[in-house]
């Protein structure tokens, strides 16, 4: 599900942004074992060997859910063991309000047009359902692309089935990050813009996946969440992207997954060439797969 990639490899959306309604609704040696019933999750971590360094990969989700804390012993030892924290975006230089502007700012349609103008007719009946129920949503929604409201509905939706990402895993270390340095993989403008880049049918597309799981009370992360607790990197590659490999969700692929994870593998090898002890913390999407970043090293 095209919604599911995002969920698991972006950093989820602001939980609230000014004037909205309120709610409508080299080698790798992985650590990450399937959980036996009862017992505590193994995670979802890799402790990557460079010459004179080790990185540590955690994936995260983005939200916190029950049964994701204490994380593993091996985890919490490397990272205290680290110098670096690096994570999807430097949320000390990139605070959450400013990644709210900069959404804004990346969605807001010109003057002139309206969500309507960026939709099919087909697709804008299908959003007059959701709009006739929540009529204060929809008035603030017109002025924006439909990426955005997808984006947007899904975050809304997460915290309706109980997820907080104020309790995500990035949000955990870099709370207690002390005196380490703390690096952004990537800037919040990069992924806004690969966002805004979208082709409209692809937008319009993230939007009717979403109002549909919103018709059906879809907990669309309680099986990535099950995969996750389980360390099943197979697993969750399936959940995420199997349905990802056709040419109609081609381009958003391309501008969530694969081209991020280019960059992203770049920036570990160039660590893993250095002496410091990275422990870098993002989306648990960004590292499994025929793309992700443990294939790649």
């Amino acid at each position: 599900c095209l919604l599911l990639a995002l969920l698991g490899c972006a950093p989820q959306p602001p939980k609230s942004i000014k004037g909205s309604p309120p709610s409508a609704t080299a080698s790798t040696d992985a650590y990450a074992a399937r959980a036996e019933p009862d017992k505590p999750s193994p995670g979802f971590a890799w402790s990557v060997l460079g010459t004179s360094t080790t990185v540590t990969l955690v994936g995260s989700i983005h939200v916190g859910f029950d049964g994701l804390y204490p994380l593993p012993e091996p985890v919490q030892a490397a990272f205290r063991g680290s110098t670096t924290l690096a994570m999807e975006l430097a949320l000390d230089q990139e605070p959450p309000e400013q990644v709210a502007k900069l959404m804004i700012d990346g969605a807001t349609l010109p003057p002139e047009k309206t969500l309507h103008d960026c939709l099919s007719e087909k697709a804008w009946l299908r959003y007059q359902r959701f709009a006739t129920q929540h009529a204060d949503e929809a008035k603030f929604f017109n002025r924006f692309r439909p990426w955005f409201v997808a984006v947007f509905l899904s975050g809304e939706q997460s915290s309706i089935n109980g997820y907080d990402p104020d309790q995500g895993i990035d949000m955990h270390f870099f709370k207690q990050r002390g005196s380490r340095r703390v690096i952004g993989v990537e800037r919040a403008e990069d992924h806004v813009r690969a966002l805004a880049e979208l082709p409209p049918e692809t937008q319009e597309l993230m939007l009717i996946e979403q109002l549909d799981a919103m018709d059906r009370s879809e907990d669309e992360l309680a099986q990535v969440v099950r995969l996750w607790k389980a360390g099943d990197a197979d697993g969750l590659a399936h959940e995420m992207f199997s349905e990802l490999d056709s040419s109609q969700y081609a381009p958003v692929y391309d501008a969530l997954i694969v081209r991020r994870n280019e960059r992203m593998t770049k920036q570990i090898e160039a660590w893993l060439a250095g002496k410091d002890p990275v422990f870098v913390v993002l989306g648990a999407g960004h590292f499994v797969g025929k793309d992700g970043i443990v294939a790649r090293l």
